[in-house]
């Protein structure tokens, strides 16, 4: 039966029952979502590392990340497929500008737990580009992804009714970068930090019409 098929016919079906493993549903309602979904920061996101230079600290304000949740019967592959970040200040005068190569990426939503789950990105493919000017220093390229001792990125995800959630005023579905880090790859110029961190939370919502996201989600078991 065609993927889309089965979507539809379960779409229909009510409210969700359970499958094996985690799965994205509609919120409120609980019927279970699969598609395009997009993630928008909810304050700064930060990148962070130190190198030879000092210190050095990006804070993005806009930050879209764009990715697919699939179906299968032991759980939700999810497939990343685009990173919009204008170019964002840094603390040594200049601006970082962040690119994703090698997209798409594949990662999966992890395990649930009580009041929501995890994003997990394991890819080896995952390149990450961020470009550095700075007021005492030449231009810095650099790129980012996983090595011997960071394998994956994982997001904490807190469901619209989590009272634990990074943002309370928004009753949204949460995906936090809490210190995730990343390390450097060969390619990179010399003042690069070692590695980044990540932090920030992302608003996570599905499609309800073509490149319209206003669908409120909910992880559940």
């Amino acid at each position: 039966m065609a993927l889309g098929v089965l979507a539809s016919l379960v779409l229909a079906s009510g409210p969700a029952t359970a499958l094996a493993g985690a799965e994205f549903v509609r919120w409120p309602g609980g019927q279970y979502y699969w598609g395009p979904f997009q993630g928008k920061n909810a304050g700064p996101l930060t990148v962070a590392g130190s190198g030879p230079s000092g210190t050095i600290i990006t804070n993005c304000a806009n930050v879209t990340l764009s990715a697919h949740a699939d179906w299968a019967p032991s759980g939700t592959p999810v497939t990343f497929t685009g990173l919009a970040v204008p170019a964002c200040p840094n603390n040594v005068g200049g601006t970082t500008t962040i690119t994703a190569e090698n997209l798409p990426y594949l990662g999966s939503l992890g395990s649930p737990v009580p009041g929501g789950g995890s994003l997990v990105l394991p890819d080896p493919d995952v390149r990450i580009k961020m470009v550095l000017t700075m007021s005492v220093a030449p231009v810095q390229t650099c790129y980012y992804g996983f090595g011997s001792t960071v394998t994956q990125l994982h997001l904490d995800l807190f469901n619209p009714d989590n009272p634990a959630r990074p943002v309370p005023s928004a009753g949204d579905l949460q995906a936090a970068l809490s210190g995730d880090a990343l390390t450097r790859l060969a390619g990179s110029t010399f003042l690069c930090p070692a590695t980044v961190t990540l932090n920030g939370v992302l608003i996570l919502r599905g499609e309800i019409a073509p490149g319209v996201f206003e669908q409120k989600l909910a992880v559940l078991p």
